[in-house]
């Protein structure tokens, strides 16, 4: 739409044009200012910086047909443009389209119930001006493409309804045929692991490398998270300590181990602390103790290290912790209640 000017001759007058370029629309003059001995052009008074051309102010607001009670001003920020003039039509300083928005998206009920009622008041009106717009479309050949566009638009909103209501369409029926046709899609650590499996088909060398190191790493793993592993390699590393020394030893299971460790409620058999504990030699290897159950005790590391070779009778009547009911204890699970102390097990 174009927008007519206009301006107060008592206040402006066309004059010389300025070297800015500023012209009056239809017309090669400036608009200068009239009164006070100022003849300065409008335009090049105007701040450079502001928001809408100099010839806004001499906008025609009548002659341009803006509605009554509304104002033209800058875009709003939907970038709502009346009549695309570059303006946005407003209401008591408000975009007159923004308002509407958010009045619907507010009370939606409300302005359906203001649709029908008007609909109601104005049905004859508004038949008439359908029946005029459908004649202008059928005079200028139009009528095709609307019937078209009306047929597109229905079988759209009949899609709609059916996606809305969950009914597969035929394309969704198709892609879910095809898709169990493909069947279930391998995962990335399945496609990883198949890559690993070829690589090591064709190289057994890195295979057989790759088993010994996570052999070796699961043996550490388990020594320092399994109790009793532990308990049962230090016990085996017992037993072959004392096969090179040539002591009698017995193959003893990890169970042996635990049930003797259980004896003494899983803590040392001198001082009863329950940390660090290892399998301990009543009788030293040093000295020809067997490596036996009869033989065998808890002890912790400050325990082991303190009684060495030393004589077991002798080295735990001097240590602070002793007491007389722990030793008959010892004596009673190593079954030498009535038996003498030195003499060595075999079982």
């Amino acid at each position: 739409m174009e927008l007519h000017y206009s301006f107060d001759p008592e206040k402006w007058y066309l004059g010389t044009p300025c070297r800015s370029g500023h012209r009056w629309p239809g017309s090669g003059l400036s608009i200068r200012r009239n009164y006070k001995g100022a003849a300065a052009c409008a335009g090049c008074t105007t701040n450079a910086e502001a928001e809408l051309p100099w010839l806004f102010r001499f906008i025609d607001l009548d002659a341009s047909g803006v509605p009554a009670g509304h104002k033209l001003g800058k875009l709003c920020p939907n970038e709502h443009s009346w009549n695309d003039t570059g303006y946005t039509l407003r209401k008591h300083g408000h975009c007159v389209v923004c308002e509407k928005v958010r009045i619907r998206a507010r009370n939606p009920d409300a302005v359906k119930a203001y649709r029908e009622i008007y609909y109601q008041a104005n049905r004859e009106r508004l038949l008439e001006y359908a029946k005029q717009r459908m004649q202008l479309r059928k005079d200028n050949g139009e009528h095709l493409v609307y019937i078209e566009h009306s047929r597109a638009k229905c079988a759209e909103y009949k899609r709609r309804k059916r996606r809305e209501a969950g009914v597969p369409t035929k394309e969704l029926i198709a892609l879910h045929a095809a898709i169990k046709r493909a069947g279930r899609a391998p995962s990335v650590a399945r496609l990883v692991y198949d890559q690993q499996l070829e690589h090591w088909r064709q190289h057994p060398d890195d295979k057989r490398k790759h088993a010994s190191q996570r052999s070796a790493y699961m043996y550490v793993f388990r020594y320092m998270c399994d109790p009793a592993f532990r308990r049962h390699e230090c016990q085996r590393n017992s037993e072959r300590k004392a096969k090179n020394r040539g002591n009698h030893t017995v193959r003893l299971n990890s169970n042996a181990t635990t049930e003797r460790f259980a004896q003494f409620d899983n803590s040392c058999a001198y001082c009863g602390d329950t940390t660090n504990l290892i399998v301990e030699h009543f009788i030293p290897r040093s000295k020809g103790g067997p490596h036996a159950s009869g033989n065998l005790l808890p002890a912790c590391q400050r325990c082991n290290v303190s009684k060495r070779d030393h004589d077991p009778e002798h080295w735990y009547r001097k240590q602070p912790f002793y007491t007389k009911a722990r030793w008959r204890k010892i004596l009673a699970v190593l079954g030498k209640a009535k038996a003498p102390v030195h003499q060595l097990p075999l079982l």
